[in-house]
């Protein structure tokens, strides 16, 4: 504290009320004051008695006042230097190897101790209020002597400091952190309304370089499951970038069967988080191609950077790809322009594999000519799978919905009708030709469209099925298809079928006839064919939703090309049994029990398949070597459980293999999932520091970074302030105060003497 101290006086006030008792008894005594004085003395002491008077009335009046305990408020104020505040991170992760063969947490104590000692040294008036991350009070003398917090709040931790300090005037908070910010209540605050400048200090010099080390990783790859021999293939890759290091340059390749068939190079952009990338891929055979896309880091000469990558596991995504020879042909029919029509029929106009057809009805219905063999033989020969938007059935003449009926059911067509408010009613395509092949029944009136909006929910059989897996990861798939944004309404369905299979439902449609939702997507097979409706017009809103990435349509196009190519069916010799194998969990830490479900599938009728006639085993081998045997249990009606208690972090590639009992079967069946396995702690999971974080608390708090030597200029540079504080003091015990009492008790008394008065 330097200068001095002004003390601008402010109001005289009394602690306790006025009591009666105590009005009364002055009164009293002011009243025999001024009876004795004025009266009694007036013959004997002229000229003294109102000196006399005034005496005794002010000395009574004090005594009152005291006996009240009078109270004066006033101000005073001070410049001083402001205090500093120091957070410690008392975190595991600063037991991390720094500079000078120091970990980080021994290099900020002595940070501490060495700015301490200078301010000793120099006399500064100024404290050093030193807390840990949990907001407890450290003493210099007794600072921990070494990091055991399991968790760092680090935000947490400086509100808990501001809070602490109450009106304290700071010059700022100084951080000595990694930045490695993991909470374990995952309560989230803003520093930019912390309203004091933190100052995070540079601990680690060769571990602060925003691109020492970078986590990589592929959050999905999607592609349709089905494309055409010769023909290029568009493989959207999902990449996440831990710090948005451009360092290094990044391979992105594409392996069938283990072997590259595409390499693509990319650079990173200083600060993305992530990004999306295609690598093309163009199948020379027919058949089925099991693909896995991976990500490295690698040298201007392609070489990979061992250690860059703290956690190569999630570098990887898999997923399947079977190869026909003749390009699809959907013929899409509509009444009317809208934006549901557009975006489907933009999906389908960029697969390289389907060729469209558009029908779309552009004149009112009332004035609108007929279809006029728009559905004949000939035509429906060249055609795959039809599509049906909002189109009254009275569009087409009976003899065309017969004919499209025939097709589905003897040559194996498929058809999809999307909600609308014209086809999907009883009096339209539910009195039709066409309605015996319809999975659902329809119903009329107001009650046929629900406008309220509700989120999509997959039903068991919907995540199973081949048109829904998007990723290839079921874990994945069913996140994404969990988050997909509202729907604005459906259309109604009566009823379901026997046979059908329902996919989707609207859950806040519930009722005693559908319990679990609405049922909203339906598909069966019948005859030869394939039919599904979508009781929805809206679509076109996933187009730009892939699980949380937006601008990127590669999500809508794959769900869509999947429609087709599984209502079209597979004209390829394919095998009829497919083995289905998926995790319930996208990774796994050390000692978890990884579960691996898989199934059988008749791939003609997309029903579970005979299990009776096989047999399972099921392998686990680690990226660095060492193969275990997986116990294999069933769950359920051809479900089977194959579990793993990994030992060590990595990725385990596990091999479901089936077997045939009898050997005039179709040779053995495999399939193979790869399982990440990250570090089980999260405060160690990722030991290099943050930066990134630091600058954000600093940038957002009007402080910066500093480097340890720059601390102690910084300190210097801190001006003084000056500081207002209350000051209120009991005049009752003050000694100026008593002695004006017996100074006045005195004086009367003493002029009472001299004039000999009694």
């Amino acid at each position: 504290m330097t200068g001095l101290m002004n003390i601008h006086l402010g109001l005289l006030y009394l602690d306790a009320p006025l009591p009666l008792v105590a009005l009364l008894t002055g009164a009293a005594a002011i009243a025999t004051t001024l009876y004795g004085y004025m009266r009694c003395l007036r013959r004997k002491v002229r000229i003294g008695r109102r000196l006399l008077t005034g005496l005794r009335l002010a000395t009574i009046i004090l005594v009152m006042l005291t006996l009240l305990h009078p109270m004066w408020r006033g101000e005073r104020e001070f410049t001083q230097k402001p205090d500093i505040a120091v957070i410690l991170d008392t975190s595991r992760s600063m037991n991390e190897p720094a500079a000078e063969n120091q970990s980080r947490y021994q290099q900020a104590v002595s940070i501490i101790k060495n700015s301490s000692g200078n301010m000793r040294r120099k006399g500064s008036k100024s404290q050093l209020h030193i807390f840990d991350l949990e907001g407890r009070s450290l003493n210099l003398d007794e600072l921990p002597a070494s990091p055991q917090a399991v968790v760092s709040p680090i935000s947490t931790a400086l509100f808990n400091t501001r809070n602490a300090l109450g009106d304290r005037s700071l010059a700022g908070i100084v951080l000595l952190s990694d930045g490695r910010e993991v909470s374990g209540d995952q309560q989230a605050f803003d520093p930019s309304t912390l309203g004091i400048p933190v100052y995070p200090i540079l601990i680690d010099d060769a571990g602060s370089q925003p691109d020492q080390r970078s986590d990589l990783s592929v959050y999905a790859a999607i592609a349709n499951r089905d494309c055409l021999v010769d023909n290029a293939v568009r493989v959207t890759v999902l990449l996440a970038n831990a710090n948005g290091s451009d360092r290094y340059p990044i391979e992105l390749r594409l392996l069938d069967g283990g072997y590259p068939v595409a390499r693509k190079m990319i650079r990173w952009t200083p600060g993305e988080v992530d990004r999306t990338e295609e690598i093309m891929f163009i199948p020379r055979k027919a058949g089925t191609h099991s693909l896995r896309v991976h990500a490295r880091y690698v040298d201007q000469q392609g070489n990979p950077i061992p250690g860059y990558d703290p956690d190569p596991s999630n570098n990887w995504a898999s997923f399947t790809l079977h190869a026909r020879r003749e390009r699809l042909t959907v013929m899409y029919v509509d009444g009317v322009l809208r934006w549901e029509g557009k975006f489907i029929r933009d999906a389908l106009d960029r697969d390289q594999d389907v060729n469209l057809i558009s029908a779309i009805r552009l004149a009112p219905p009332e004035h609108a000519p007929p279809s006029d063999g728009l559905f004949t033989a000939s035509q429906l020969a060249n055609i795959d799978v039809v599509f049906i938007g909002d189109v009254e059935a009275d569009y087409f003449t009976p003899i065309e919905l017969v004919e499209l009926r025939r097709w589905v059911l003897d040559s194996g067509g498929g058809i999809l009708m999307t909600g609308g408010y014209s086809n999907f009613r009883e009096s339209s395509f539910g009195q039709s030709p066409l309605a015996a092949a319809l999975p659902v029944t329809f119903m009329d009136g107001d009650a046929s469209q629900i406008e309220e909006p509700f989120n999509i929910r997959l039903t068991q059989d919907g995540y199973r099925h081949p048109v829904f897996s998007v990723t290839g990861d079921p874990a994945k798939d069913r996140a994404i298809w969990q988050s997909l944004p509202r729907m604005p309404g459906c259309s109604r369905i009566a009823s379901i079928k026997p046979g059908a299979r329902i996919l989707a439902v609207n859950p806040q449609a519930a009722d005693s006839s559908y319990p679990q939702g609405l049922p909203i997507i339906v598909e069966h097979q019948v005859g030869s064919g394939r039919v599904m409706v979508l009781a929805l017009d809206s679509t076109w809103l996933w187009r730009t939703y892939v699980g949380g990435y937006t601008g990127e349509s590669a999500f809508y196009d794959k769900f869509w090309g999947q429609v087709v190519r599984y209502l079209a069916g597979d004209p390829e010799p394919r095998q009829q049994v497919e083995l289905l194998t998926g995790t319930e969990r996208p990774a796994y830490e050390p000692g978890d029990e990884v579960q691996v479900m898989f199934s059988l599938r008749d791939t003609e009728s997309a029903a579970d398949a005979d299990e009776a006639n096989w047999t399972f085993s099921a392998t686990a081998t680690h990226d660095e070597g060492g193969t275990r045997e997986m116990n294999i249990v069933a769950v359920g009606s051809n479900r089977y459980r194959a579990t793993l208690t990994p030992d060590r972090p990595g990725n385990w590639n596990v091999q479901i293999k089936a077997l045939p009992r009898l050997t005039e079967r179709a040779g053995q069946l495999s399939s193979s999932v790869t399982v990440p396995v990250t570090h089980p702690d999260m405060e160690l999971a990722n030991s290099r520091t943050d930066i990134r974080n630091l600058e954000r608390i600093a940038q957002s708090t009007g402080g910066r970074i500093l480097t340890p030597a720059e601390l102690e200029q910084w300190r210097k540079g801190r001006e003084t302030v000056t500081v207002k504080q209350a000051a209120v003091t009991g005049i009752w015990h003050h000694p100026a105060w008593i002695s004006l009492i017996l100074m006045l008790l005195c004086a009367e008394w003493i002029l009472r003497r001299l004039w000999r008065l009694a």
